[in-house]
């Protein structure tokens, strides 16, 4: 709505927004792709392919299975949003454009599953140190958009990478020819990969995704020196420092931030690309804002999800130890809240150095930190409240990313429609700034005061 509200005040025709979204939409379903089968390219937990790998059940018959609940799942969870996007933006004129949106939006979920597959299988081939050679190569082909977006050069339109063939699924002609093909071609190395699956050459992404630390940590991820002083352990330490540096070193080693930091590239990929794909100088924070106030709840979300599947069954000993299990949940809003703001910075930098430089006001300081504590307060009750949680790709993962989301949206609305709307943003009031930071306070107070509260009850 924040696009649709900028594009009918400056011009813009949302029908250039459109044929801009296509290539950057269809490059980042398949770089998911790309990403999952460097991480494995089978959705499954450990336990799984135990069982299902050393049965009599054919290897190529799960993979299949594999395949339908990977399609299922994206079409749910990508599909209803996009048609949605598409329909606000060019009512009336939706029709035209949802049919070859969803065609093009299915020929690349296709693909992208089969670029997982592929990547996943050939560890069996190539090794892992292969795999990430042909991946590494297969992102940049994937990517190629992005460098036409910004150096604009003619051959790159041109070049039959994938993303370009995919494009062409309802240009009629060879370029729906050229678009099979890639799919066809991506099948039948499936078909052949598939022939011989070794079991120890397998990877299991619904482990490896969220929860994949990087081996030989210390020699080959070394943290800089202030942030290994501030996370040192200290014997003086007060309690809540104490807990709040165990959680931050947790969510070094378990591999939290790793999916994390993809989100983040590939919507600092998404900010900077969209307004110079579309020309959009006349209000460019109205993409930003829009992305990073959804980001940034997203990351205790996602957070949330390793704490769900490493750490809440060890509550108990919390129970034991001398802390307060109400300490215990208020240090992990903090952390949280730690974690969110620096990537919410990094993803602003990276904005302003790639994207073009644009004023921040105070208000753009208030959103972040709101939604910064507001997400992280949420994905913590929603993640607590929660008695049971199987996998990241349960219904139950839902819950844990959209009510972070629009909870968070929803409690930051006041500074975002004083932000989005002129001259409210750029000459306020006198009494705007006091009556925005009473409301962060205050909101910010009650957070407090809730989490110092949480009991054990709430999160068993």
């Amino acid at each position: 709505m924040t696009l649709r509200f900028y594009g009918i005040v400056t011009g813009m025709d949302l029908d250039d927004f459109v044929r801009a979204l296509k290539p950057l939409a269809t490059s980042g379903v398949l770089a998911v792709g790309v990403f999952l089968g460097l991480k494995g390219g089978v959705t499954a937990l450990g336990y799984e392919i135990d069982y299902i790998f050393t049965s009599n059940v054919r290897p190529r018959t799960y993979l299949w299975s594999d395949f339908l609940f990977q399609f299922i799942f994206l079409n749910v969870f990508t599909l209803p949003s996009m048609l949605l996007i598409v329909t606000v933006l060019t009512y009336p004129r939706h029709l035209i454009h949802l049919f070859n949106f969803v065609m093009i939006v299915e020929a690349a979920v296709v693909s992208s599953i089969l670029i997982s597959h592929m990547l996943g299988l050939l560890r069996n081939w190539l090794g892992k140190r292969g795999v990430m050679a042909v991946g590494g190569v297969m992102l940049m082909l994937v990517l190629l958009p992005l460098l036409d977006v910004f150096a604009s050069l003619p051959w790159v339109s041109s070049f039959p990478y994938p993303t370009n063939l995919l494009l062409g699924v309802t240009g009629g002609g060879l370029k729906t020819s050229a678009a099979f093909l890639l799919i066809g071609g991506l099948l039948a190395v499936n078909l052949f990969l598939s022939r011989k699956v070794e079991y120890a050459g397998l990877a299991p992404i619904l482990t490896n995704v969220f929860t994949d630390p990087p081996r030989k940590l210390i020699t080959s991820f070394k943290l800089p020196q202030p942030v290994a002083r501030f996370l040192l352990i200290n014997a003086a330490d007060r309690p809540t420092a104490l807990l709040v540096k165990a959680h931050l070193t947790r969510f070094l080693r378990d591999g939290s931030l790793w999916i994390t930091a993809f989100v983040l590239l590939l919507l600092v990929y998404v900010g900077t690309a969209l307004p110079r794909a579309l020309a959009f100088t006349a209000q460019p924070e109205a993409i930003f804002l829009t992305i990073v106030s959804l980001y940034t709840p997203m990351i205790p979300a996602l957070l949330s999800f390793n704490w769900l599947l490493t750490e809440k069954h060890n509550l108990w000993l919390v129970q034991l130890s001398v802390y307060r299990v109400s300490s215990y949940f208020y240090t992990l809003l903090i952390a949280y809240t730690i974690v969110s703001l620096i990537f919410s910075s990094l993803m602003v930098a990276a904005v302003q150095v790639f994207g073009g430089l644009f004023a921040l006001t105070y208000l753009d300081v208030l959103l972040f930190l709101c939604s910064a504590v507001f997400g992280s307060f949420l994905a913590l009750v929603i993640s607590s409240s929660i008695k049971r949680f199987s996998s990241p790709f349960s219904f139950t993962s839902i819950f844990i990313v959209v009510l972070p989301l629009l909870g968070s949206q929803l409690l930051s609305l006041p500074l975002l429609v004083s932000r989005l709307f002129e001259p409210i943003a750029t000459n306020p009031p006198a009494f705007l700034p006091y009556l925005v930071m009473g409301y962060v306070l205050f909101a910010l107070a009650l957070v407090t005061y809730s989490t110092r509260d949480f009991s054990i009850e709430q999160a068993s």
